[in-house]
């Protein structure tokens, strides 16, 4: 007579109902939501075509928050930068460069208060990617996270222009 060995089986429904209920399969969901518009400034260096040290604005908006099997949510929004701080004007208006740029962006909110995301703009003369990797924090106990603080990587590459790099610390907070 054989025994089946039913810890397999357990196993295996236990991460079907994990997954199924919204907590990753790398950890365990984060203890907030995303959904919200986030407004804060950016503190960095350009490098490239221009090299300064300078600041400036940042809005990000989380359309969706869903659930993640591998990760704890699954995030889908846009990022607007500004370059236009007074500082800035000039040396955007040499390089050709817009006054602000916006991405759609995609990334994971997971345990330990971890998110991040990405995205790309590539037309014909100009391709934008940004990076983020912070993190979040729910400062009231509502459920919905109200402050964001990490690295903003954003690499901008236009035809007849020097490649330009931002790395900046960046924080916000939440406005609606």
């Amino acid at each position: 007579m054989t025994r089946i060995n039913r810890v397999p089986v357990l196993w295996f429904g236990m991460l079907a109902v994990a997954a199924m209920s919204g907590c990753g399969l790398l950890g365990i969901s984060p203890p907030y939501q995303t959904e919200g518009t986030y407004s804060g400034s950016w503190n960095g260096s350009l490098s490239g075509g221009l090299d300064m040290d300078t600041a400036c604005s940042a809005r990000l908006s989380v359309f969706s928050d869903e659930p993640d099997t591998l990760f704890g949510r699954k995030i889908n929004g846009s990022l607007t930068v500004f370059f236009s701080c007074s500082d800035l004007l000039d040396a955007i208006a040499e390089q050709g460069l817009p006054a602000r740029i916006t991405l759609d962006i995609t990334g994971s909110s997971y345990s330990f208060d971890r998110f991040s995301f990405a995205g790309t703009y590539s037309g014909s003369k100009l391709t934008e990617t940004v990076s983020f990797v912070g993190n979040g924090e729910d400062t009231d106990g509502d459920g919905m996270m109200d402050r964001v603080k990490g690295k903003l990587t954003i690499v901008m590459e236009q035809s007849g222009y020097r490649q330009i790099t931002l790395s900046a610390d960046w924080e916000a907070s939440r406005v609606s």
